[in-house]
């Protein structure tokens, strides 16, 4: 898997790929050692499995010209942009494309459309949908990045608001983007960029992602103590 299929529209395309073994290089890092793994994905999705889908942003790259959705515009790694050009790289890029949201519509119709896929390979797989509540980083739009990350995640909320609608079998939302993004006024330490993660203020502080994990576990699983 990659860190790049954080878009809906990204998961789609992914999942696609792996039913017909496809997947385009603009979803996968490390592309020799992760493509080897397509198949293996497949195996176990065709199996069963439960599966975790944390959506990431509807704010989603777009090249001006052409107005087509992309997946990836900057490299993922320091390192990589520097072997392109550096900063005349980026800033190359940044006249080719631009940042727009996308619609709950679109969305809900992508998170579907994977729910499918994930069924069609085996109709007893289970699904739990959840937000990812990082922020967005940077926003390349005619507003500013925090107005766009609360819209994006809204966004994203009200998508997976359609789905719960339609209460397919076997799918379940977890609301770990609400624990972590409401929990700050009621929790006695701190929540984000602590000295225990990396002091990145968009990391999430090591207990909180425990609890997050323990609630999971005590509503959504059984624990076998035989």
């Amino acid at each position: 898997m990659s860190e790049r299929i954080f878009t809906t529209f990204a998961l789609k395309e992914f999942l696609a790929g792996v039913i017909d073994g496809k997947v385009s290089d603009e979803l996968i890092d490390d592309v020799a050692e992760n493509r080897a793994n397509i198949a293996a994905i497949r195996e176990q999705l065709s199996a069963g499995a439960t599966i975790i889908f944390t959506l990431g942003l509807a704010m989603c790259w777009f090249e001006i010209a052409t107005g087509k959705l992309v997946h990836t515009v900057l490299p993922k790694t320091k390192d990589e942009t520097d072997r392109k050009g550096g900063d005349k790289f980026i800033r190359s890029a940044m006249r080719k494309f631009e940042m727009r949201l996308t619609s709950v519509e679109d969305n809900a119709a992508n998170i579907l459309s994977a729910i499918d896929t994930i069924k069609a390979l085996n109709p007893k797989n289970k699904i739990v949908l959840t937000i990812s509540p990082v922020p967005l980083q940077y926003c390349k739009a005619d507003q500013p990045v925090l107005t766009a990350d609360f819209q994006s995640k809204a966004i994203l909320r009200l998508a997976v608001t359609e789905i719960e609608k339609l209460a397919p079998a076997n799918v379940y939302y977890f609301p770990s983007f609400e624990i972590v993004r409401g929990a700050a006024a009621h929790m006695p330490f701190d929540l984000w960029g602590s000295p225990t993660t990396d002091s990145d203020a968009r990391h999430i502080d090591t207990q909180l992602i425990g609890l997050v994990v323990k609630t999971f576990m005590a509503h959504y699983t059984t624990v076998d103590n035989g």
